[in-house]
């Protein structure tokens, strides 16, 4: 029988236990989070005087229109104010006096002036991507799969494609710069594998079939349509496109320029299609068994004659140009860092997002066509997502670093000017961790790692912490609030570093962006490979730490960063006291295909099953909660249950928490549901690093 050291209430799990007398669980995430909500979908005028966006100064969920102008008096203007439902979307009209948005069933014509709201029509039915030809005679939109206009001086709305939305239909579209054609990206899931999914009634359990292709099935058809306007005339781009990365119109909108990979990313080439006669040219190719993440590849146009791409061929991924006529391929870019996002050219100028100050930034840059030299923009270190006006005259960016949660600003002569404040009031009243950056040794041959930690407000090195490396991912350190994007584990992480004195650890292992193209390669056909020797090292390293306790460490991690954690607690043991895994991906023969860039084919048996912690359970040793959504289909559910199954004929010490209600994103739902499993984690790591149990 294990020795309680210390006895806490029963059933306190569920109702604040372990919680700080200041900061809680319930501060943290309550209905609105205590970082607020931060402004989306940001637009700049036509005429680039005005830049509007939705938001909630209240910080609540229901959306509306907010917009400011650079240089005038007035910082922030609310353009409407609903409170039972919110704007699902917007684009801006001819001027910066009318913008078009999305309500319910209805679009409406807002004078930003005079602030009166008109409804222009309503569809009776959920639409979506609204958009305005570019010279205003039309509004576009999707409803369901399918490809609608309105016609603004007519009043008519006819639908351009029929496609059975059932199996088929439009993912995105885009208009020709003369408004005579829209470009659309079509896609066909006929004969698509099928998996079902529990749907757990108070009588009866139906299962309902998606749609879910493993690595190796068919997958979806793909193509690339023009369709003309108004008659409807739908053109095809003739090509067969494996895995489509991007797709634009060239300035002139004469020409279409169409990037695609291979499924197994090992050919990666870029197309221009002849508008008039519908006739395609391949105009540049990239071929390379070890390509592994198609993700980092882009282009854009630059002129009728030249584009502008991203390739790591030197090593680090960088910015080329390429002349279509002479075929000749320029660098512009060099160094040991890399370009991480591209925006179309703006006067002459290309902008883009690097990590060139340090791995950990994602700051924004520009380059001059022709010169090389690059410019920084912005006057802060952090993540910076700009939204630019038509000319590039203007930016406004969300931007974050570890210390502030995204918010919008403006850059003004090279400074980030602020116009939002999202975080509650509440949020300025906590002191929160303070990070440090250091690169690690790891591997035979002493490959550096990144890593970011994380240490109590009132850390004092002369006493000893217990540690936790994770939420484990790949791209993981990023000098912004909270981390990863995806996941809001912010508010954990600084409850479990504040009111329960852990020091944390992110780590970029090896597969993450920015650190050059061997850095990639090395994960080749090895998830739990390679990645958890990064880990393995960063454990080590905390053991080295004085005050870090060497035999209270450790990890956790979702999705794949749950394959991460108990792989590393498989192939390792010995080496963490424990884990949480959510929604874990444990059998990657059920990844979907596109997991192949990594794995390549399906045939290697070996590469799979190595890559799989379904077979490695055998080799854990310390406990492990691992935590599922019913109603995912990303990571099939029904993958946990066959692993803690096998987990428990095999006499393992497993813990297996199910959420009936959630999909993948189980820490994505309703703050009741993230309070439950957040104090599941809080409880197992204090049960098994801090020798804290319940009476049960």
């Amino acid at each position: 029988m294990r020795k309680i050291q210390f006895v806490l209430a029963v059933f306190l799990v569920l109702t604040g236990v372990l919680l700080g007398d200041d900061l809680t669980l319930e501060k943290l995430y309550p209905d609105i989070p205590l970082i607020g909500i931060p402004p989306r979908d940001v637009v700049w005028s036509p005429d680039e005087s005005r830049c509007a966006f939705l938001w909630n100064s209240e910080s609540e969920r229901i959306l509306n229109l907010f917009s400011f102008s650079p240089g005038s008096e007035e910082k922030l203007k609310q353009l409407t104010s609903f409170e039972k439902e919110g704007i699902a979307g917007f684009c801006w009209g001819r001027t910066d006096e009318e913008i078009f948005f999305l309500k319910g069933t209805s679009v409406f014509a807002l004078d930003v002036n005079g602030l009166s709201i008109k409804e222009i029509w309503n569809s009776k039915k959920r639409i979506r991507s609204l958009s305005r030809s570019p010279d205003s005679t039309y509004l576009s939109y999707l409803q369901g799969r399918n490809l609608w206009i309105h016609n603004l001086k007519t009043g008519s709305s006819p639908q351009l494609t029929e496609f059975d939305a059932g199996h088929e239909g439009i993912s995105g579209y885009s208009w020709s710069p003369d408004s005579t054609r829209i470009l659309f990206y079509y896609q066909d899931y006929t004969g698509i594998r099928q998996v079902g999914v529990p749907l757990f009634g108070k009588e009866d359990v139906q299962i309902r079939k998606v749609p879910r292709p493993f690595p190796g099935d068919p997958v979806n058809k793909k193509k690339i349509g023009v369709v003309g306007i108004p008659q409807g005339k739908i053109d095809w781009v003739p090509k067969e496109l494996d895995n489509l990365l991007s797709y634009s119109w060239s300035p002139s909108g004469k020409k279409i320029l169409v990037e695609e990979s291979t499924q197994y990313a090992g050919r990666r080439s870029l197309s221009v299609c002849d508008v008039e006669n519908m006739t395609t040219k391949e105009v540049f190719l990239e071929e390379s068994p070890l390509f592994t993440f198609s993700w980092l590849w882009s282009s854009q146009w630059l002129d009728d004659d030249r584009i502008v791409l991203t390739s790591d061929r030197s090593g680090f991924c960088h910015l080329y140009s390429l002349d279509l006529e002479s075929k000749q391929l320029k660098q512009l870019t060099s160094g040991e860092w890399e370009v991480l996002d591209l925006f179309p050219a703006k006067g002459g100028e290309l902008y883009f997002i690097a990590n060139e100050s340090r791995p950990e930034n994602r700051g924004l840059y520009k380059v001059q066509q022709g010169i090389g030299e690059i410019k920084r923009l912005g006057d802060r270190d952090g993540v910076y997502k700009p939204y630019f006006s038509r000319s590039g005259k203007n930016i406004s960016v969300l931007f974050s670093d570890d210390m502030t949660p995204f918010d919008l600003y403006l850059i003004q002569d090279g400074s980030l000017k602020k116009i939002t404040e999202s975080p509650l009031p509440e949020f300025k009243k906590y002191s929160w961790v303070k990070t440090q950056y250091l690169d690690i040794p790891s591997g035979k041959d002493g490959t550096k790692i990144r890593v970011k930690m994380m240490f109590p407000a009132d850390f004092d090195p002369d006493n000893k912490y217990p540690a936790i490396i994770g939420s484990v991912y790949s791209n993981s350190i990023l000098n912004q609030w909270g981390g990863r994007d995806s996941h809001p584990t912010w508010g954990l992480d600084q409850y479990l570093a504040q009111a329960e004195k852990y020091v944390l650890m992110n780590v970029d292992i090896r597969g993450s962006l920015g650190y050059g193209r061997k850095f990639r390669e090395d994960m080749l056909k090895g998830y739990g490979v390679v990645d958890i020797k990064d880990l393995e090292a960063a454990a080590l390293y905390l053991k080295s730490l004085p005050y870090i306790m060497p035999d209270k460490i450790g990890i956790w991690g979702s999705s794949y960063g749950g394959l991460l954690t108990l792989m590393s607690l498989f192939k390792n043991p010995g080496l963490f006291a424990c884990g949480v895994a959510g929604a874990p991906a444990t059998n990657v023969f059920h990844a979907f295909p596109g997991q192949m860039e990594v794995m390549k084919s399906v045939e290697d048996i070996k590469a799979y099953q190595d890559s799989s912690a379904y077979f490695w359970s055998q080799g854990l040793e310390a406990p492990v909660m691992i935590i599922h959504g019913i109603l995912d289909t990303t990571v099939l559910f029904m993958d946990s249950v066959n692993l803690v199954q096998k987990m428990i004929r095999e006499g393992k010490d497993v813990d297996f928490v199910v959420l009936p209600e959630s999909r993948h994103g189980w820490d994505l739902g309703p703050s009741y549901q993230t309070l439950f499993y957040f104090k599941k984690i809080i409880y197992f790591f204090a049960q098994h690093l801090k020798n804290l149990y319940f009476l049960l």
